[in-house]
């Protein structure tokens, strides 16, 4: 299994970093966990993305999560157009609230519902799916209203996502024993803020869920000033890693 790093950064990001994306990859099947602003052209760096069949949303209220869902849906629409077919149906996969969001942005632009492919959208809290040979699970996660994190599991591993959130038991049981945990780390140590994760505390969650790998991401600019893997290593002894867009991690 192969996670690839689509958007690392946030909306006040260098032009270095998209805003938040993961490409998962196991036996030539591909999901996303998330597709903000910017990810969307790293994800056609790696694949075709009519291959992608799977968008996996942690929260949709902020668009640095979901802003490219929109650019995704108008290329799958044009590849049906310009190759005189139909695409695969594309499953959507998100906490409460998703549904709604995805019919406003398709009454947006109508012209997607003109579309030859179809939507299937499926709503996640405590829920378990089995999807292109994916197990993955789902954990309300305190951020913004209706937020989740994922465990994804194939070939006998496991990759757990937080989204965005502070700490809480969800992201740590949802990353024990996980091979990979992905945590968004937007602030140093010495700055606490709602909804977010510094430094010191994703060491320690790491440490709590026993987690093989950490990899940290989603950084705010006051993070990206400090040397975040030596104030994460305090607490989490495993090896660590700073995300960048287009950073390929196999497990």
């Amino acid at each position: 299994m192969k996670l690839v790093v689509l958007g690392s950064g946030i909306p006040l990001s260098g032009g270095n970093r998209a805003c938040a994306g993961y490409l998962v990859e196991s036996h030539g099947q591909f999901i996303v966990l998330d597709l903000g602003t910017g990810s969307f052209l790293n994800l056609k760096k790696i694949v075709q993305p009519s291959k992608v069949n799977a968008l996996f949303f942690s929260h949709y209220c902020h668009a640095d999560h979901v802003a490219d869902l929109t650019g995704f849906l108008q290329h799958r629409r044009m590849f049906c157009t310009q190759n005189q077919g139909e695409a695969k149906q594309l499953d959507i996969f998100g906490p409460k609230g998703t549904k709604e969001f995805v019919n406003k942005n398709l009454e947006l632009f109508p012209s997607f519902l003109e579309s030859k492919f179809p939507i299937s959208v499926e709503e996640m809290e405590y829920d378990a799916k089995r999807v292109f040979g994916f197990s993955i699970k789902a954990k309300p996660v305190k951020h913004a209203e209706n937020s989740i994190g994922f465990r994804v599991e194939a070939e006998g591993k496991a990759i757990a996502y937080s989204g965005d959130t502070e700490y809480c038991d969800a992201v740590i049981d949802l990353g024990k024993d996980a091979d990979l945990l992905v945590l968004q780390c937007s602030y140093p140590v010495g700055i606490k803020h709602e909804g977010h994760l510094n430094a010191q505390e994703c060491g320690e969650i790491a440490k709590k869920a026993n987690a093989k790998k950490l990899l940290l991401t989603h950084f705010f600019p006051e993070a990206e000033k400090e040397d975040l893997k030596k104030q994460a290593a305090k607490a989490f002894g495993g090896e660590i890693m700073l995300a960048k867009d287009l950073l390929e991690v196999q497990i």
